[in-house]
């Protein structure tokens, strides 16, 4: 049940309904699937968990168990804390193993496909969630900029499950330079170059992106930190 959030279990609660309109978990259980199907299946045990906190609590937060340390404010503020414990960042990892390509328009939809099937694998393999594979560390942070396809409904509805309060941050244009994004040295390499096909396009991206070092990652990450940091201390 880790995994579901207090929004995930309000909706549960909705789908169980009241009186003459109450749902059977059964019932419960399938629309939870239709509904999400990228998450762990529900099941009547988790369904009767929710329903007894709900009664006896009046709320359906999640409540930190013994074993599980409590975060701060403080800690949380710190944006991507895991980063700083592991050397190897989801972007060097994503880029090193194999640039994406669309040959058609970016779209929500595509986008929804890269995130699910590509890099929230690599994420969850970089950042382990000992509670739910399925998931990332709780203290990972997942950042974009402001292109359409990132903003498009069912791409805001996934992260918010996947990254509940820690998504879709919408960030200053001021930030999203050289320096912080080592996916723009592509934009920069490759301005003002004529190529006669698309591939000879994808061929040379790819060459750039496999020459950046651990140490071009680290500068970047560094100046993203420092702007994260100013915005934070605003």
């Amino acid at each position: 049940m880790s995994y579901l959030t207090e929004s995930l279990k309000i909706e549960i609660l909705m789908l169980i309904g009241y009186g003459d309109r109450a749902r059977t978990q059964c019932e419960v259980v399938r629309l939870f699937r239709e509904t999400h199907p990228d998450l762990p299946p529900l099941n009547q045990g988790t369904i009767s968990k929710i329903e007894a906190q709900y009664r006896e609590m009046g709320h359906v937060r999640n409540v930190p168990s013994k074993k599980q340390a409590v975060v701060d404010d403080d800690t949380k503020l710190n944006l991507l804390l895991a980063l700083e414990e592991n050397p190897i960042t989801p972007a060097r990892q994503l880029a090193r193993d194999r640039p994406f390509f669309f040959d058609d328009t970016l779209n929500g939809a595509r986008y929804l496909r890269l995130l699910q099937h590509e890099i929230m694998p690599v994420l969850c393999h970089l950042f382990l969630n000992p509670l739910n594979p399925n998931l990332t560390d709780e203290r990972l942070w997942f950042q974009q900029d402001g292109a359409p396809p990132h903003y498009a409904a069912i791409v805001r509805q996934y992260l918010d499950r996947i990254f509940p309060g820690r998504s879709a941050v919408i960030m200053s244009k001021t930030i999203n330079n050289i320096d912080t994004d080592p996916g723009l040295v592509d934009t920069v390499t490759l301005k003002g170059t004529r190529f006669e096909r698309v591939e000879a396009v994808k061929a040379k991206a790819t060459e750039v992106l496999h020459q950046l070092t651990e140490a071009d990652f680290q500068h970047c990450f560094q100046q993203w930190k420092s702007s994260m940091e100013r915005c934070r201390d605003r």
